[in-house]
């Protein structure tokens, strides 16, 4: 039998009570001791496998793409299929005179005085620079502020190739030989009957 307290003192709390408190509060602790300990344990655990995962066979940064190969954003690999675009070789660079005997481009020199099939553009009069071959379609004119490259000119007539154009001072031109070459034609000025041009030729090297 628990005594009670003398008159006008408040009973206090019983032993057994405290005790099981502190019991409680004890246990508490460890249950968030024990549960920090856990989860250090496996982050630690968790650190070498993730090394692994992200770094290259000497140990270094892993060359692999975020995501893998499975189509996700990531590094894009190039495609071994990329078509391989001509080289060009200067073989030619200088003036002459441009008249309805037309040019060979394919000789180097290129020739202004033999009228023939072998000619690529000519003099249709009224300044018509024109194609030699009814169905051919050979000549494009450059209208960029600088001059063309070679590759310039080649992707110019493989997109609005004609075959007559008109020319005029200071206009320029891409040219198609018969053989493949790409010419860069300026229109100097007019001499003696005809036009004085300065003509650069490539050659075209798969």
């Amino acid at each position: 039998m628990i005594p009670a307290p003398p008159p006008g003192q408040a009973a206090g709390t019983p032993l057994w009570q405290i005790v099981v408190a502190v019991l409680g509060a004890v246990a508490t602790l460890i249950t968030a001791v024990v549960g920090g300990l856990t989860l250090f344990y496996q982050v630690r655990q968790a650190e070498p496998a993730r090394s692994a995962q992200t770094a290259g066979p000497s140990g270094g940064p892993s060359l692999e793409p975020p995501n893998g190969p499975s189509g996700g954003p990531g590094w894009v690999t190039p495609s071994a299929e990329l078509p391989v675009r001509p080289a060009y070789a200067p073989v030619w660079s200088d003036t002459l005179l441009f008249d309805n005997n037309g040019i060979d481009f394919d000789v180097t020199p290129p020739s202004n005085d033999r009228a023939g099939p072998e000619i690529d553009i000519y003099d249709g009069s009224s300044n018509q620079l024109v194609t030699f071959g009814a169905s051919s379609k050979n000549v494009a004119r450059w209208s960029g502020a600088s001059d063309p490259t070679p590759a310039d000119c080649a992707d110019l007539l493989a997109r609005y190739a004609v075959r007559v154009a008109t020319f005029d001072e200071n206009s320029s031109f891409c040219v198609r030989t018969g053989n493949g070459r790409v010419v860069l034609v300026k229109f100097l000025r007019p001499r003696d009957g005809a036009w004085e041009i300065h003509a650069t030729v490539w050659n075209v090297h798969d």
